[in-house]
């Protein structure tokens, strides 16, 4: 049995880790959205700093896998360094899927804030107020919800660059490109059933509805971090596949009780 138990020492240096891998890879972008001009640099930097405001429970069960993996006999892992990247690109991935549900919801707010599309919206207002076009059609959501979409599909692809570069041998990188494809897929396909099950167009029967949950929430929440820290700990593949099963038993208790997070 793994021990994946931190003291709140561990538990704190672990998220400032975390929390450092997750800056150095924004700040790569960043550099890059200041070449596009300032209104491109502005949105990075809003969807920036709203990623940093999160829990980060993907990362930290990631690592928390991965440290207690890396250890186990017969284990070939990957650095510390390469596993908290992925860490790091994880965190990026819910961020991008948070972006496209805020636009698919049409919310404004996260944990009781305004989220991206909140803050470029207040911003945009702002703009026409001062340039006197406040009386003309207010085009400030759409242009807010448009900027959700782009930044959220922006993220998206730093995540597929994070993962197909790091300093790891050719078969985990594949792997791992092909976990994060798989995740891609069915978190898609869990979004899509939710929004039918909403619209009314797909029936709710209870088993639709669980495998909604399952494949929109569980997949990226704990089967890619467990899938992924086993990965690049380098361990049998059976290992790796019964992290999968305890990661859709997770799942499917966050389905039944989302106290359980």
């Amino acid at each position: 049995m793994l021990d994946t138990l931190q003291t709140p020492g561990e538990t704190d240096t672990l998220l400032l880790e975390i929390e450092n891998s997750i800056r150095k890879m924004l700040e790569g972008q960043r550099a890059r959205s200041v070449a596009h001009g300032p209104h491109f640099a502005r949105l990075w930097q809003l969807g920036a700093n709203t990623l940093l405001g999160g829990k980060l429970l993907r990362p930290r069960l990631l690592m928390g896998a991965f440290d207690a993996l890396a250890s186990a006999p017969g284990s070939d892992p990957a650095s510390r360094d390469t596993a908290l990247r992925v860490a790091a690109a994880a965190e990026l991935l819910h961020f991008s899927f948070l972006l496209h549900d805020d636009v698919i919801d049409e919310d404004l707010l996260r944990r009781g804030a305004p989220n991206v599309i909140g803050c470029v919206r207040a911003e945009a207002k702002t703009v026409r107020q001062s340039r006197g076009a406040a009386s003309a059609k207010d085009r400030s959501l759409h242009w807010a919800r448009s900027n959700g979409i782009l930044l959220g599909d922006l993220m998206l692809s730093a995540v597929h660059q994070e993962l197909a570069r790091i300093a790891a041998p050719e078969h985990t990188r594949l792997a791992l490109l092909d976990l994060l494809d798989r995740t891609i897929t069915e978190s898609i396909v869990g979004e899509h059933l939710d929004v039918g099950l909403s619209d009314g167009v797909i029936d709710p029967d209870l088993t639709t509805v669980l495998e909604m949950s399952r494949l929109k929430t569980a997949t990226y929440t704990f089967e890619l971090p467990l899938r992924a820290a086993a990965i690049l700990a380098g361990v049998d593949a059976r290992v790796e596949a019964r992290a999968g099963e305890v990661a859709r038993n997770l799942g499917v208790a966050l389905v039944k009780s989302p106290v359980v997070v």
